[in-house]
């Protein structure tokens, strides 16, 4: 029993709209998982051959990561090191049949700082750039020792 892979990317688009990511950013499906319907879903925070290797063993459908694979799309004849490295991952995801899809900018700008300050226990929220959304600032519920 699974999720059509449709349904489960619009659902995590509605949470964290691609509208929302920076012009710069590349959040989005980065590889299509070549079945139409999931059973498993992993989540990491950047994609590494390790992380790919571990979601094949596991027989997971899809990747939900924080970082996508590139900032902008490679430009033909490309060979940097980050780069070059990150057109392997791609290679290994397609290889391995597993779908990725990254929210980077657009998670956030809805999500990230807010749970970092409920983990943190911070009070007396306030966004930190109102032009982007980017950040928070809060106090301590509890003074501690750095």
């Amino acid at each position: 029993m699974g999720i059509k892979v449709r349904e489960f990317l619009n659902r995590i688009e509605e949470l964290y709209p691609l509208e929302l990511q920076e012009e710069w950013d590349c959040s989005g499906l980065i590889n299509s998982p070549p079945l139409e319907e999931i059973a498993l879903v992993g989540v990491c925070l950047s994609l590494t051959s390790r992380i790919i290797d571990e979601a094949k063993s596991k027989g997971i459908g899809l990747i939900l990561c924080h970082h996508p694979l590139f900032n902008e799309e490679p430009q033909e004849g490309e060979v940097g090191f980050q780069t070059k490295r990150n057109l392997e991952l791609l290679s290994l995801l397609k290889a391995s049949g597993i779908g990725a899809y990254a929210v980077h900018t657009n998670f956030d700008k809805v999500s990230m700082s807010v749970i970092l300050a409920e983990k943190l226990e911070l009070i007396g929220l306030e966004v930190l750039d109102q032009e982007t959304g980017l950040g928070v600032v809060g106090r301590l519920k509890t003074p501690m020792l750095l």
